[in-house]
């Protein structure tokens, strides 16, 4: 468990000899009240990367302003383990990719949970690339009470969500979802929806209302 920590400046020295930027772990990790910002990998994980095995938990912690150099996946966390997100932000990240698919917040191939959190303002480049959460093979993310929107994709879809098969999302309700393109199964659009979630498409994108991360002074709730 790590409390109140930043973590910044970090270059990935980690799987594929340039992943994990911040942070590169395979085991149990807690960030409390943290924040990993400003680092870079060359692979995967600008910010964080979790592999199969490892389990982690961000709690009012912020993940901002990490970069994936080249031909790699999750600007913020690139997650092959379990992630669990609670009263977190995840903006400002980049990935590039030249193969696509890269995930500017968020690549997950393992199980996701999104609880009072907001992913806004991630951006990817590449082919088929999903500037918000990319999800992989058969692990389902899970969403309550979420945003993410605002994100941006050089491919001009899949901005914000992504599922590169089924199952897919499940929503428990009261999210924002900007664009839900390659997603509308998981979220229908409507405003509000079946499940209580207010979602956009690329015709017709929701806006969040969503300002730059800032210091006003105050914890992270």
């Amino acid at each position: 468990i790590i409390n109140d920590l930043t973590v910044t400046g970090g270059n990935g020295v980690g799987d594929n000899s340039g992943s994990g930027g911040g942070i590169h772990t395979r085991g149990t990790l807690t960030l409390n009240r943290s924040a990993v910002s400003g680092n870079t990998a060359t692979f995967f994980g600008g910010g964080i990367q979790n592999l199969a095995g490892g389990t982690l938990t961000l709690h009012q912690s912020t993940i901002s302003e990490n970069h994936v150099a080249s031909n790699g996946g999750g600007g913020g966390i690139e997650n092959g383990g379990r992630l669990l997100v609670i009263n977190s932000t995840i903006s400002g990240n980049q990935a590039n990719s030249s193969g696509g698919g890269s995930g500017g917040g968020i690549w997950t191939g393992g199980p996701v949970t999104l609880v009072n959190s907001t992913i806004t303002g991630n951006a990817a480049a590449g082919p088929s690339s999903t500037g918000g959460l990319y999800r992989s093979g058969s692990a389902i993310v899970t969403l309550k009470n979420t945003i993410i929107a605002g994100n941006t994709s050089t491919s001009n879809t899949w901005a914000d969500v992504r599922s590169s098969s089924s199952p897919g999302f499940n929503s428990l309700g009261y999210n924002l979802i900007g664009q839900n393109d390659s997603a509308e199964t998981f979220f229908p659009p409507g405003n509000p929806n079946v499940n209580q979630d207010l979602v956009g498409t690329s015709g017709a994108p929701l806006n969040a209302l969503l300002t730059s991360l800032q210091n006003n002074g105050g914890p992270a709730d």
